[in-house]
């Protein structure tokens, strides 16, 4: 296996399937397309993820893979925990499967039922009858907590109140523990589910008709304040994360909040040990090391409308702020995509935080057709006689294998 990234920050990631998503109008679909909008962020500014839990569970897999083979070629960028209960009762056939499966791209952690890490080659079969209700709970936060000691940040979506296992909700659990460390903890609430519960009992989140009072662990909530969850954020920003359902605008506020952050925030040593970890200064990406110091917040929105084809220019605008202050904002300007990807890069030195929203899909995994999205978008669009222009690899000058959109996306 190749080693992880020495010093970069382990981002936790709490992302599950909510019992509200359907009522709020969410498909799995948008589940994913959460995951890999914070998952293309995060590995681009150069940090590792950490996930408790079967990625293939959530569908993960594939999605992860892509992406670590797209922004961090090479690297193990994912740390893939599995607690005991979970682990114990699987082959050791299936333990090497998995491993298979997430060869190149993430290292499979196994967690003992006293929160130490084991190999794969250590791992032995236990029978299923043998994993009582008191061993889940043990095994999962002894997972938990190895999975905390060793992120710096954590960010919060989705997820179960009830039919659960452990002492309680999981994604309810590893918050805690994170506001305990008094890491940086980010919750997206508008996928609603646990992550939605926890913001309305921070009083950071309305009730709404999904509510839900009786579950466990809320109590322990109701010590904590905004000021706990450590991020960077206004409490106006936080409101605005605890709700928004637009998953740009959250991916927006949780990179924000990081970045102001990053200063005081620890690396750990990937050494998977609980004990005799070495804090190290963060190393996030950047061109200009004196900007992270400072007082001031340089941060840059770029959109770039790229026209698809490079046959024609297509358009660049971009607005730059010092504190939530606006201090530049050119006219729109026609660019091609080299073009467009220099002045992003300028941007990238001067300054601290880069955002770009392209209008051009940059995930295309099918050869011919609609993708998902663009089914469910279709089928509303339609209804106002419009139409949607739909992506695939058969497109050969948009998504071909040598697309000018893949060599931009290199580029920046």
């Amino acid at each position: 296996m190749s080693a992880l990234a020495p010093q970069s920050p382990n981002i936790g990631i709490s992302i599950s399937e909510s019992p509200d998503m359907r009522f709020l109008g969410f498909t799995d679909g948008h589940l994913k397309d959460a995951m890999a909008g914070f998952a293309i962020h995060l590995l681009s500014s150069g940090a590792t993820l950490a996930y408790g839990g079967d990625l293939r569970g959530q569908g993960f897999t594939r999605l992860i893979f892509d992406l670590v083979l797209r922004y961090r070629p090479g690297q193990e960028a994912v740390a893939n925990y599995l607690a005991w209960p979970v682990h114990a009762t699987m082959k050791t056939k299936d333990i090497h499967e998995l491993d298979d499966a997430l060869q190149g791209f993430a290292r499979l952690i196994l967690v003992t039922l006293d929160g130490n890490p084991m190999s794969c080659k250590e791992h032995r079969t236990v029978l299923p009858n043998a994993v009582d209700n008191g061993k889940w709970c043990v095994g999962l936060t002894a997972m938990r907590e190895l999975m905390c000691a060793q992120t710096e940040a954590r960010i919060v979506l989705g997820g179960k109140l009830e039919d659960y296992k452990g002492a309680m909700p999981g994604i309810a659990e590893e918050t805690l523990l994170a506001i305990r460390a008094k890491q940086p903890v980010f919750l997206v609430g508008g996928f609603g589910g646990c992550a939605r519960a926890i913001a309305e009992t921070l009083g950071l989140a309305d009730r709404w008709a999904g509510s839900r009072d009786a579950w466990q662990g809320r109590e322990l909530f109701e010590e904590c304040t905004e000021a706990d969850l450590n991020n960077g954020l206004t409490m106006e920003e936080n409101h605005q994360l605890a709700s928004t359902p637009h998953v740009d605008q959250a991916i927006t506020l949780v990179m924000k909040g990081l970045s102001r952050c990053r200063e005081n925030m620890p690396v750990r040593g990937h050494d998977y040990k609980r004990t005799g970890k070495q804090s190290v200064h963060i190393k996030w990406r950047s061109s200009d090391e004196t900007l992270f110091g400072g007082k001031n917040v340089h941060e840059a929105f770029v959109g770039f409308d790229s026209a698809w084809t490079g046959k024609s220019p297509g358009g660049i605008v971009y607005a730059t702020f010092e504190q939530d202050h606006l201090l530049a904002l050119p006219d729109p300007k026609l660019v091609g995509f080299d073009e467009a990807a220099q002045i992003i890069k300028r941007l990238e030195e001067e300054c601290q935080y880069v955002l770009v929203a392209i209008d051009q899909p940059t995930l295309v995994p099918n050869e011919s057709g609609m993708r998902p999205v663009e089914k469910v978008a279709a089928s509303l669009i339609g209804q106002l006689r419009g139409g949607v222009q739909p992506a695939n690899r058969e497109k050969s000058d948009m998504f071909g294998p040598n697309a000018p959109i893949w060599r931009f996306l290199e580029q920046i």
